[in-house]
């Protein structure tokens, strides 16, 4: 489970297409390391397209302030910063941490920050 200081709030009702996103991809990781045991490749797959047509349908009826939220606008930079490393050299898709890569969370933070 995420760290966020609501998450013991959450219900399937209530949970925004950010939270949505997080518990979906957490599980479709959990199914490939194994935490999840029988779960066959072409089952992940449908997940995975399952959860497209679900962000399709978001996107379909959302408007472009829709993405200008602070979190949202800190996680796009966050992308940006990682696959900036990537495409550089400086990092990998293989060598990337469990976790968040820190330095790219406080830069990212501190740019949206000073807009």
């Amino acid at each position: 489970t995420g760290q966020f200081p609501y998450k013991h709030q959450l219900k399937q009702d209530n949970c925004n297409a950010v939270t949505f996103a997080y518990g979906a991809f957490k599980h479709l990781e959990a199914c490939k390391n194994g935490l999840i045991k029988n779960v066959s490749d072409d089952e992940i797959l449908s997940r995975i397209k399952h959860l497209k047509n679900v962000f399709e349908i978001a996107c379909l009826s959302s408007s472009l302030s829709s993405f200008s939220d602070p979190s949202w606008q800190i996680a796009r930079e966050y992308d940006s910063r990682v696959i900036s490393d990537i495409e550089c050299g400086a990092k990998s898709w293989t060598t990337l941490s469990n976790g968040l890569e820190t330095d790219a969370i406080y830069c990212a933070k501190e740019t949206v920050e000073l807009r």
